[in-house]
């Protein structure tokens, strides 16, 4: 049954793998600039959006096992 629950989630978890391979195609840029920039807020922006991105990548993973759990469960 599709309920309006499951379609959130399906939302989140394609918008967190967006978000995760969007945040990951950019690592050596945000690397070298954080190696580069003296600007302290432009280094706190890039720590912010990373420490952003573990969280998406936990939920990512959370919303994966669950459908995993319900997949085998069926059976």
């Amino acid at each position: 049954m599709l309920s309006p629950a499951v379609v959130i989630r399906a939302v989140l978890l394609v918008g967190g793998l967006w978000w995760c391979k969007a945040i990951l195609d950019r690592r050596h840029s945000d690397i070298a600039r954080l190696r580069e920039s003296g600007d302290p807020a432009e280094k706190g922006v890039i720590v912010f959006l990373w420490v952003v991105t573990v969280g998406v990548a936990i939920y990512v993973g959370h919303v994966v096992i669950w459908i995993v759990k319900s997949i085998l469960s069926a059976f």
